[in-house]
């Protein structure tokens, strides 16, 4: 007439119960973030140049508004400056293994988060030239990226330090399209 076996019994279902609660709650997969940051943008100005260029050339947007986004304002009004690449000068990465890998790629793009109806300009700079006397070739790309669909695609040639040049003038309309493009430098 004891009851150890029924307790035992019972403080045994109550533990391995206990212990299957904290396995399975150990075991819920946290809710994946859909986003951390909101990448949207409406337009992309991408600049390349030569990948083993040493010369720093520059993007150079104005809004409609008067606001001017370049290397000292990566982020201005409704632009925004995803690199300033300094040619070969910035394309050396150490690894945490202690060997050296270069990028060799000189590009810099500029994202139109959002549009402003009016006139944009878009500009390049020959900030730095270090290979003078050869010249240094680029590439303009201005992409709408939803849906996407290149606009227009400019060559460049550079020959001076300090030389600008001006690669678009574009006016957009209050839906964001662009109903203008001219090239006059």
């Amino acid at each position: 007439g004891s009851s150890t076996a029924f307790t035992d019994l019972l403080f045994n279902i109550v533990i391995g119960v206990a212990f299957m609660f904290m396995l399975a709650f150990l075991l819920i997969n946290p809710v994946a973030k859909k986003k951390d940051i909101e990448s949207k943008a409406d337009y992309l100005i991408i600049l390349t140049w030569d990948s083993e260029s040493v010369n720093d050339i520059d993007l150079w947007i104005r809004d409609p508004v008067g606001n001017l986004m370049s290397f000292r304002n990566k982020d201005k009004g409704l632009m925004h400056l995803d690199r300033d690449d300094l040619g070969t000068r910035n394309d050396k990465i150490k690894l945490p293994d202690g060997t050296v890998k270069y990028v060799e790629l000189n590009r810099e793009i500029a994202a139109l988060r959002g549009t402003i109806e009016g006139w944009y300009v878009v500009n390049t700079h020959n900030y730095r030239k270090r290979d003078a006397p050869t010249k240094s070739t680029g590439n303009l790309e201005l992409i709408k990226v939803n849906p996407y669909k290149v606009i227009d695609y400019q060559e460049v040639v550079f020959t001076l330090q300090g030389e600008e040049q001006t690669i678009w003038q574009f006016r957009m309309n209050s839906e964001g399209k662009i109903v203008e493009l001219n090239r006059d430098k």
